[in-house]
């Protein structure tokens, strides 16, 4: 190294004033990230759902593993499983929520696995389309504008959306009947306001009656290499549970004259839910699926989320 003067510089002294460089550099990126709110520190008694901002109109959790051939064939919002392979490779699971229109944010999602958060802060920092910004929390996160992506990324969890990532206090609130369909699940979540897609149904199957449909709480167990999904329809009260059985009954009676086949996506929600006689339960009517390959199920949460809209 040489100075000005064309003088060597010392090596004891070009050694020190390296370490006291580094030891500046340390000193503020620490003052830094100790200065920033971490996720931890917001999310302290939080999990799951409670991650999710209110108002969405599904949500899901999934264990990626498990459920990835459903996954992969799964299409919320823009986002199609298979464009985010490589993610889900990383990933052990995955909790997320799809907001309707008028909303402030399209989706969501939280994730837990292992990621390259190093890899991954290089590339953010050093590329045009990435600006960091900061959450309402003042959680850094980076955004583009480009991707229409809001990420923040560290060695073993992930939260995503295509604004802040990150959501105050109290977060979504799970429906009480989900607790008992989730377990043992390696799918679960609600749907708020499904009458849309049950209308859409019925509308198929020839009979114009408008479902009652408060809320759809579902679940999806793991049978061997495939699944079977237990669909729970809640109303406002048992009159209401009680005239859907009998629609289901007069949609089974008809589903005899129709090939499913020739209707795209509606078809294929419908030969789902006419599957099975369904079974009254207070309020509800809870329905279950035969056995399904991931791809197949995919369609029934394609079809729920592009009704959902």
């Amino acid at each position: 190294m040489v100075c000005k003067t064309g003088k060597k510089l010392n090596t004891k002294q070009a050694a020190r004033g390296m370490a006291t460089a580094l030891a500046a550099l340390f000193s503020l990126t620490f003052f830094a990230c100790a200065s920033s709110p971490k996720p931890e520190q917001l999310y302290a008694d939080r999990d799951g759902f409670s991650l999710m901002a209110p108002g969405a109109a599904l949500y899901l959790s999934a264990q990626a593993g498990q459920a990835r051939p459903i996954l992969d064939n799964l299409v919320l919002g823009n986002v199609s499983g298979k464009d985010i392979g490589a993610f889900l490779d990383m990933t052990d699971t995955i909790t997320a929520a799809v907001y309707g229109e008028g909303s402030p944010r399209r989706f969501l999602a939280a994730a837990q696995g292992k990621y390259p958060s190093t890899r991954g802060g290089i590339f953010f920092s050093t590329s045009k389309d990435w600006s960091k910004m900061k959450s309402e929390e003042g959680i850094p996160y980076w955004h583009s504008d480009k991707s229409r992506l809001s990420v923040y990324l560290a060695a073993n969890r992930a939260y995503i959306s295509d604004t802040d990532p990150f959501v105050s206090a109290p977060g979504a609130e799970s429906p009480e009947a989900l607790s008992g369909i989730a377990e043992g699940a390696v799918l679960s979540g609600w749907m708020n306001k499904p009458a849309p897609s049950l209308n859409a149904i019925t509308a198929a199957l020839g009979i114009p009656l408008r479902v009652p449909a408060e809320t759809l709480v579902f679940g999806v167990y793991r049978e061997d290499k495939n699944y079977r999904a237990v669909l729970r329809l809640e109303t406002e009260n048992a009159a209401q549970a009680q005239a859907l059985v009998r629609v289901f009954a007069m949609a089974r009676l008809a589903a005899a004259f129709v090939d499913f086949s020739s209707m795209g996506e509606t078809g294929s929600l419908a030969a789902v839910f006419l599957a099975n006689d369904p079974v009254l339960d207070g309020s509800a009517l809870r329905l279950e699926t035969g056995i399904m390959e991931g791809a197949e199920l995919a369609l029934l949460f394609n079809a729920l989320s592009v009704y959902s809209k």
